[in-house]
C-alpha cells in the first residue's frame, strides 16, 4: 500500500513573486514585465467576457490584486514605476473643480 497523503510541495525560492488572485489562480511575477503581461491578458479576457458578469467580477478582482502587488513591489524596491491612478469618481472631480 502506498502513502496515504501527498507531501506538500517544496518551497520555491522566488515564491515571494507569486500572486494568488481572488479566483485562486497563481500568477508568477518575477519582474515588472510579467505583471504587465498578466494584466494585459486579464484585460483581454475581461473584454471577451462581456456577457458573463460573474466572470467579469473575478477578472476585475484579479486585476485589482495584481495592480496592488505591482505597486507594493515598486514601493518596496524604490522603482520608478508609474503609479496607476484609480478611476476618477465624477462626484469627487466635480467637488474638486468647484473648490
Amino acid at each position: 500500500m502506498g502513502p496515504l497523503f501527498t507531501p506538500p510541495p517544496k518551497p520555491v525560492e522566488d515564491d515571494l513573486f507569486t500572486v494568488i488572485g481572488a479566483s485562486g489562480i497563481a500568477y508568477r511575477c518575477p519582474d515588472r514585465g510579467a505583471y504587465d503581461r498578466h494584466l494585459a491578458d486579464l484585460h483581454s479576457r475581461l473584454r471577451q467576457a462581456r456577457r458573463f458578469p460573474a466572470l467579469q467580477r473575478i477578472y476585475r478582482d484579479d486585476i485589482d490584486t495584481l495592480l496592488d502587488c505591482r505597486e507594493l513591489l515598486a514601493i518596496a524596491f524604490g522603482s520608478a514605476a508609474p503609479a496607476v491612478a484609480p478611476a476618477a469618481d465624477p462626484a469627487v472631480e466635480a467637488a474638486r473643480d468647484a473648490a
